[in-house]
């Protein structure tokens, strides 16, 4: 009886001993390494670190410059009409020379020499001057057509001095300074109205288109037989 006492009390010990050892299935449950997962399940892991992120200096932009203007040009203003050759200051472009000491308008060349061609033909030796016929003083160059101021000077200073300051226009008023006129001679001779030369002129020269103006004819106020104008 002792010994079933004995093992009765035994047997009570170990029981309660597995009563206090064994966990419940709440605590068994609880108590699971969150690594361990059913089979077939994937586990979701969720990361408390902010994911990396690269951040990539933005591409610098290069804003082209303006291209350049040309500034506007400036209005170019219309030329000054250019002023027409003032009397004894003809450009000597405008003139031919027909004989040494004549250069009149290049339009009337071709008048004048027709001219002289036709006096010489009828045995007329009608020749613009070729020397100046002056008392006393010499002119520095012969101009038996044209005239330029310098040289109508001079010849007015020359007649003035001599009391004639009619036979020399002011300067800048000659005809001789357009070009236009024309000192005769005939035969190495200055022209008279008596000459075979100044009668030949008044019967023809207006074929040519020269002309004697009244104040150098025969009555005029300045009497000049070897003074003719284009007309």
């Amino acid at each position: 009886m002792l010994r079933l006492g004995v093992l009765i009390v035994s047997l009570a010990l170990v029981g309660t001993a597995c009563s206090a050892g064994a966990p419940s299935d709440e605590a068994r449950t609880s108590s699971r390494s969150p690594s361990t997962t059913s089979p077939g399940i994937t586990p979701t892991t969720t990361s408390t670190t902010p994911p990396s992120t690269t951040f990539s200096p933005p591409a610098e932009t290069t804003t082209a410059p303006p291209a350049a203007t040309s500034p506007a040009p400036e209005p170019v203003p219309d030329p000054a009409p250019a002023s027409p050759p003032a009397n004894g200051q003809l450009p000597d472009a405008s003139l031919t020379t027909v004989t040494p000491s004549c250069r009149i308008l290049n339009d009337l060349a071709p008048r004048l020499r027709s001219l002289l061609d036709a006096a010489h033909a009828d045995g007329i030796a009608l020749w613009p001057e070729t020397q100046p016929y002056t008392t006393g003083a010499m002119p520095p160059r012969l101009t038996s057509c044209y005239r330029d101021l310098d040289m109508q000077q001079w010849w007015r200073d020359y007649y003035c001095g001599q009391g004639s300051c009619g036979m020399a226009a002011v300067p800048g008023t000659s005809v001789h300074g357009w070009g236009r006129a024309v000192d005769f001679e005939e035969g190495g001779q200055e022209l008279a109205f008596d000459m075979n030369g100044y009668q030949w002129l008044v019967g023809h020269a207006s074929a040519f288109g020269f002309v004697q103006p009244g104040w150098a004819g025969p009555s005029g106020t300045a009497p000049e037989p070897w003074h003719w104008e284009a007309s």
